[in-house]
């Protein structure tokens, strides 16, 4: 039998061809938890010049349902706190609510200042062991797909000075939501 048509089902014993049922499109359409609620957190660095705005790397948050992606620059890594409440803020601008924070256990990431963030905002710090990509999958493939797009872009544009990988770090993570992806 031929593997690309419809699959056989038995009826009363005989041998018939069913056409494949198909789902409906809302149906997939449909997020399994709000927007938000799980963010991942991963830090970049070691580019070898600064950006534009002097930053040396940046910080990448994923939304664990829409795989949204938000980009914070940052000059050094003690800006942490304040790039996560600004990410925080945004998030609530637009009504949903964090509750659950994955990350590396990085110094910065764990610090005092961001318990106490986890206290104002009401949610719960999941760290992972620091190093261990394999724990850190989601967040990995993230940084993997925006610096993908920024090394296509920042190709693409020879003209463009090598300090401007910021700007094209966040305008990758603007193309990444409005293309989608396939996983």
């Amino acid at each position: 039998s031929n593997p690309h048509e419809d699959f056989a089902a038995t009826i009363e014993g005989k041998w018939r061809r069913d056409p494949i049922k198909r789902s409906k499109i809302d149906n997939k359409l449909q997020l399994t938890e709000a927007p938000y609620s799980r963010l991942f957190c991963d830090g970049m660095y070691g580019f070898s010049t600064k950006s534009v705005g002097g930053a040396t790397g940046a910080y990448i948050f994923v939304c664990g349902a829409t795989k949204n992606i938000i980009v914070e620059l940052y000059k050094t890594k003690d800006e942490f706190p304040m790039l996560f409440e600004k990410v925080l803020i945004y998030i609530e601008s637009k009504g949903f609510q964090v509750k659950t924070i994955h990350f590396d256990s990085a110094a910065e990431e764990i610090s005092s200042n961001v318990q106490k963030l986890g206290a104002l905002y009401g949610f719960v710090l999941d760290p992972k062991p620091p190093y261990v990509w394999k724990e850190h999958g989601y967040q990995e493939k993230a940084v993997g797909d925006i610096t993908r797009i920024m090394r296509q872009m920042m190709m693409l544009a020879p003209h463009l000075a090598r300090n401007f990988w910021g700007l094209a770090l966040k305008y990758a993570a603007v193309v990444h939501s409005v293309v989608g992806q396939k996983s």
